[in-house]
């Protein structure tokens, strides 16, 4: 088995431990130890043909250890660079001593990995980030549905692990966009997608991440994202039971086709229980979610419904069901209190959070 040991004591870190054979003996012993305090400047280097570093304010450091003994429970640290001027850049963390993957993630600049694996053993520890000039600036132009171009859209790329190497961009009126990307650059997946905040009248989906080689030249050309159908309406009113309206429910849609793209779009019905939402022409899954105080209705059924074009919905929340019962043990007779039951709704694939109630006996 595997064991992870936490203290109440600040000065120790959480203990991890495989390999415990429990059938050799029960005892099993764990020797904390003492975080270790790092601490240490985040530098990036002048641009030629200027020498010497400058400080980097409000980076985000990440140290994530690189052989943790338990293989699913990785531990990942962060800490934050100072922002005033007579420290700025500096910054401080504790941490276990071991090997971390060290990732610095400015704000206004793509992420580095300044020093590759970084055996962490001592209390100092500076961090250089290559020069703005060595970044590689990487340009193109969204294309959909043959010809027309994709405005408004928010590209970004990720290296293989997942981790954002730069800084989030939109494209323009004429579909082109331009990133910064580490040097060289490493292998990345364009990211696409809709703005932080989404056009509520023309929404953009979030497309397959598209796959660049190592090297790949800057001049990344037309990306085409494939067809993407016109914007459609969908309008409806969500009742209860007995056809009573529900305000303030929220109501989720998530594209279902074989389409290069995923769209997710979320609205909230007004005081008479009607909703409207701009979708793109698909087959989408419908839910509805009333407040979850236990006077509301219940969760919808998720509805599939093909959206050809705009459309008016009725959705029905029914009741909640109070279930009782009681726990036994193993002879028959009733259980002591204290047990915990958790009912799980198991079809939801729409609402996160919402399908577990909890009970104690």
């Amino acid at each position: 088995m595997h064991a992870e040991v936490h203290s109440a004591d600040s000065r120790y870190g959480a203990l991890q431990s495989s390999a415990i054979d429990l059938r050799r003996t029960p005892v099993a012993d764990f020797t904390l130890q003492p975080l270790l305090t790092v601490s240490g400047r985040v530098t990036q280097l002048a641009d030629p043909p200027a020498t010497g570093t400058a400080p980097v304010p409000n980076a985000t450091i990440v140290f994530t250890d690189l052989a943790p003994p338990i293989p699913d429970r990785i531990v990942s640290i962060s800490a934050q660079s100072d922002s005033s001027a007579a420290s700025a850049g500096t910054y401080t963390v504790q941490l276990p001593a071991s090997t971390y993957d060290v990732l610095v993630a400015p704000s206004s600049a793509p992420v580095a990995r300044p020093d590759g694996p970084v055996a962490v053993s001592n209390p100092s520890l500076d961090l250089v980030l290559p020069a703005k000039a060595s970044l590689t600036h990487v340009t193109g132009t969204l294309q959909i549905n043959g010809t027309g171009r994709l405005a408004g859209a928010q590209v970004s790329a990720v290296d293989a692990a997942g981790t954002s190497i730069a800084v989030p961009q939109i494209s323009a009126s004429d579909g082109t966009f331009a990133l910064d990307l580490p040097p060289g650059p490493p292998a990345f997946s364009l990211q696409v997608g809709p703005a932080a905040t989404p056009s509520a009248t023309d929404p953009i989906p979030s497309f397959n991440a598209k796959p660049f080689a190592p090297g790949q030249p800057a001049a990344l050309g037309i990306i085409d994202l494939g067809t993407l159908p016109p914007p459609v309406t969908v309008t409806g009113k969500v009742v209860d039971a007995r056809a009573a309206v529900i305000a303030s429910a929220r109501v989720f849609l998530l594209s279902t086709d074989a389409t290069p793209y995923v769209l997710s779009r979320q609205t909230t019905t007004a005081s008479d229980g009607t909703f409207s939402v701009v979708v793109r022409a698909g087959t989408y899954l419908i839910v509805a979610a009333p407040d979850a105080d236990p006077a509301q209705p219940a969760v919808s059924e998720a509805l599939s419904v093909p959206i050809p074009s705009s459309v008016n919905l009725g959705i029905v929340c029914p009741d909640k069901v109070k279930v009782t019962g009681t726990v036994v043990r193993s002879d028959g007779r009733a259980a002591s209190a204290g047990f915990r039951v958790d009912a799980t709704r198991v079809a939801d694939q729409l609402v996160a959070g919402r399908g577990t109630r909890t009970a104690t006996t």
